[in-house]
């Protein structure tokens, strides 16, 4: 899934509010009230909130949240621990990782990495050079 760093942003804000403003969004990341729209019209499209008159609201949601909609919470801490785990991970080396979310962004920021061996659970895959 391709969102940015502030629709990602906007996201994590909607788990914590029951509505947002697009005036508010607007001054809160320096952006125009057009640029937040098309913001708020990609997370709808995603199923992540609704329109309200003025604003965006999370949709609610009884139970477990949809794997995507878990895909974009905390995501630039999900982004730094990855960072920091591929940091401690040399080169050519073996180890095993879980599904989930936070295991999927640290499988990504190892795709640079050589000579990896990777066990999952997990049916998806990528290759790594």
């Amino acid at each position: 899934m391709n969102i940015t760093q502030r629709q990602a942003e906007i996201s994590e804000l909607l788990r914590q509010e029951a509505f947002l403003t697009i005036e508010m969004l607007a001054e809160r990341f320096g952006v125009t009230t057009q640029t937040v729209r098309r913001d708020v019209n990609v997370l709808c499209d995603l199923g992540f909130a609704r329109r309200r008159h003025g604003g965006i609201a999370p949709l609610t949601t009884e139970g477990n949240l949809a794997y995507a909609s878990r895909q974009l919470l905390n995501r630039s801490g999900k982004i730094y621990l990855a960072q920091e785990v591929a940091r401690h991970i040399p080169n050519n080396s073996t180890l095993s990782i879980g599904i989930g979310t936070t295991p999927e962004v640290v499988a990504s920021a190892l795709l640079e990495h050589k000579g990896l061996r990777i066990y999952t659970n997990s049916f998806t895959s990528k290759q790594c050079s």
